[in-house]
């Protein structure tokens, strides 16, 4: 039994309809799961969204970031190790990018590391955790440019116990891939500590 199991158990709800269904490893019905907007996995990819930024997944994150409704944070997490499954590169360890001190006492919890608790259990690789500190409150990105993005980001990662990194092949994971400002920061952040590669994981792609 993993994690997500012992805190939740199977879910028997569709998490976009919330029709009854069987234990499912997407936690959608047959309906949802064919109808939502899934992106194609490719092998080779440096960069993996599972869906695009649209319709019923736009619905999720929302639910998991404001209503609090971890139970789509697991399937989230789910269906991200699938993705992470089917390609053809091995990691040593999973990052997260850090929320702001004032996002996370809003929500009650770190989003991206509790997704990251799970795909660690799911794929039995360790968290980085806390190896990228956020160190400057940022306001929100929604709206600006990359190029704006890029500026407001500026120095707003720095890393602890860099060598640790050192030759480690690193999975930098988000929930929303928007313009990639936040996670090109971030692996800048990272790569001075001569890690073997930053690919990049993420539930949803606007791009």
């Amino acid at each position: 039994m993993n994690l997500s199991e012992l805190i939740f158990g199977n879910d028997p709800n569709c998490i976009v309809c919330g029709k009854d269904i069987l234990p499912s490893t997407f936690g959608m019905c047959q309906s949802c799961q064919e109808t939502f907007p899934f992106s194609e996995p490719m092998l080779d990819q440096k960069s993996i969204s599972v869906c695009r930024y649209e319709g019923p997944a736009k619905q999720l994150i929302y639910d998991y970031k404001y209503n609090q409704n971890r139970v789509i944070g697991k399937y989230m997490a789910n269906m991200m190790t699938e993705y992470i499954r089917k390609g053809i590169f091995h990691y040593d360890g999973i990052l997260t990018v850090p929320c702001s001190k004032g996002r996370k006492k809003v929500r009650g919890f770190d989003h991206t590391l509790y997704i990251a608790q799970i795909l660690s259990d799911n794929l039995g690789m360790d968290i980085c955790e806390g190896a990228i500190e956020r160190v400057k409150e940022t306001q929100r990105l929604k709206g600006l440019t990359k190029q704006e993005r890029l500026l407001e980001l500026e120095n707003a990662f720095v890393i602890k116990n860099g060598d640790a990194l050192y030759g480690k092949r690193l999975l930098l994971i988000d929930d929303i891939l928007t313009t990639g400002a936040t996670l090109s920061a971030c692996t800048q952040a990272v790569l001075p500590y001569q890690p073997a590669c930053v690919h990049w994981l993420s539930f949803a792609t606007v791009i």
